[in-house]
Order: C-alpha cells, then structure tokens, then sequence
C-alpha cells in the first residue's frame, strides 16, 4: 500500500504532463498557422503575419511558455515557425517545442481572360438552359 499510493501519483503526473506538452504543441501550431495565413495574401508582409501569430498567442493563456514567431519568406512560400517551451509539472522535465506552417503566396498570374470574355466559343450561350425557361417556369 505504501508503494501503490507513490505509484498512482506518478502515473497521474505524467498523464498531466504528456496532456500540457500536446496543448503547447497545438497552440504552436495554430499560432504557425494563423502567421502564415496572414502574410500569403497578395500585398501582406511577414510583419503581418508575425503580428497575427503573436496575437494569437497572446489569446491562448500559459499554454506556450516563452514563445517566439518566426517568418520566412520565398518566392512562392511563406513558413511560419513558432517555438516555445511546454509548461513544466514533473520536476526535471523541459521540452522545447516548435512548430511550423507552410503557405503558397497568393501572386497575380498573367494569361487570364478579361472579366467581359467568358471564353466562350462561337455560337455558344451562356445561358445554362439555352435560350429555354428553365424547368418549372411560370
């Protein structure tokens, strides 16, 4: 009985542990997430995102201990990687957890049709029931 109570304990802990380091894990990700999210947008900067991924987890309590935002930024990327450490129950245990989301950039692309041209070709309507009443018209 001395020994089952000690036990008992130390499983309870541990389960509290591994539970605190898979919340800091998807507040990391999340805060990648929402970084990245904000900065691919077409005339969006990395400062943009970082200040979204910080937003974020200023939102979301002590999960994430010390974090730190990231960007990178490449031609037709943009990845977010945030890192922090996981709040600490178990004595000696540290970890540091870090996370990160990849974007593509949004980018204009030439070779589109003009709003007036719906790319029809000759003698085709675009009408969907071609010239008709659509079906159960008064």
């Amino acid at each position: 009985m001395v020994l089952i109570f000690p036990m008992v304990m130390l499983v309870t802990l541990l389960a509290l542990q591994a539970a605190a380091y898979q919340h800091a894990r998807t507040i990391a990700l999340a805060a990648a997430q929402e970084g990245a999210r904000a900065a691919t947008p077409l005339g969006s900067t990395d400062t943009v995102g970082k200040a979204a991924a910080e937003n974020f987890l200023g939102h979301t309590g002590d999960g994430l201990e010390n974090p730190s935002v990231t960007l990178n930024r490449s031609d037709s990327n943009v990845i977010a990687v945030v890192t922090g450490r996981c709040p600490t129950i178990l004595p000696g245990f540290s970890a540091t957890i870090t996370q990160s989301a990849a974007r593509p950039i949004e980018q204009l692309t030439g070779g589109g049709e003009s709003i007036d041209d719906p790319g029809l070709l000759p003698g085709e309507s675009d009408d969907p029931f071609g010239g008709e009443a659509p079906p159960n018209a008064p």
